[in-house]
């Protein structure tokens, strides 16, 4: 017994410079990571604005449609009169790929030209150049088959159906030459604008998707002229008094 009551004590007091130690090894540890002498990283609206495009590009390929979904939120919530944090191509052509059909046909009502630089006065920033739009063009288009028979499944009305194929045609273009894709455009929009004249989508149609140009009845045409002029023949005998400039 006596053996053990001497024993316990010393056990004790050799534990606890161990024990600090340890202590003091872990708050060093922790020390050194807080101050490891690295700047913190730089932060700003144009390298927010570039890592969630390149965020965007990561989960659209990898087809991760929730990600794409909460980085589309927050990407938006960057964009204001001095930057442009997403085009409206890129925007339309990830919300075909999320079935967002409604975003679209809301941003397509009533859109006019100059609402895409916010105020004429005021020049907006656009992003970094990257490969997020590239890449959905290219993806978008291998699977625009699936893409139309999505919109033809969905619970939309005929109207709406019809002029988000004749947009996705427009964002899609395809490997016809400018002037034949224009041609099937033109056609295309005609079409819709018969059958729904008063269509809410009418005017974005006329003034982004189809292009026709008209001859007018009166022309006018102008030329400028500078130089002198040296007669090696009998035209000096016709033109005593040239003119060297009109």
């Amino acid at each position: 017994m006596k053996y053990n009551n001497i024993m316990h004590p010393e056990r004790k007091t050799d534990m606890r410079p161990i024990f600090l130690m340890f202590l003091i090894l872990i708050t060093q540890a922790g020390s050194a990571q807080k101050n490891d002498g690295r700047p913190a990283p730089a932060h700003s609206k144009s390298l927010d604005i570039s890592r969630s495009r390149n965020l965007l590009l990561d989960k659209f390929l990898e087809k991760d449609q929730l990600s794409v979904m909460l980085e589309l939120d927050r990407i938006l919530m960057l964009e204001d009169n001095d930057y442009i944090a997403l085009y409206p191509v890129e925007y339309w052509l990830l919300s075909y790929w999320l079935k967002d059909y409604e975003v679209i046909l809301a941003s397509c009502k009533g859109l006019r030209l100059d609402s895409l630089t916010k105020d004429k006065q005021t020049i907006r920033i656009p992003p970094s150049q990257d490969y997020l739009g590239p890449k959905l063009v290219e993806k978008l288009s291998a699977s625009k088959e699936l893409l139309v028979k999505e919109i033809a499944a969905s619970t939309l009305s005929e109207e709406e159906k019809l002029f988000l194929r004749l947009n996705l045609d427009y964002l899609l273009p395809g490997d016809a030459t400018p002037e034949a894709q224009q041609q099937r455009l033109n056609e295309l929009s005609d079409h819709f604008l018969a059958k729904y004249p008063g269509s809410d989508y009418a005017s974005f149609v006329k003034q982004f998707i189809r292009i026709r140009y008209k001859a007018t009845r009166n022309g006018s045409a102008y030329a400028l002229y500078l130089g002198k002029f040296l007669f090696t023949g009998n035209l000096v005998d016709y033109y005593k008094h040239p003119a060297f400039s009109g």
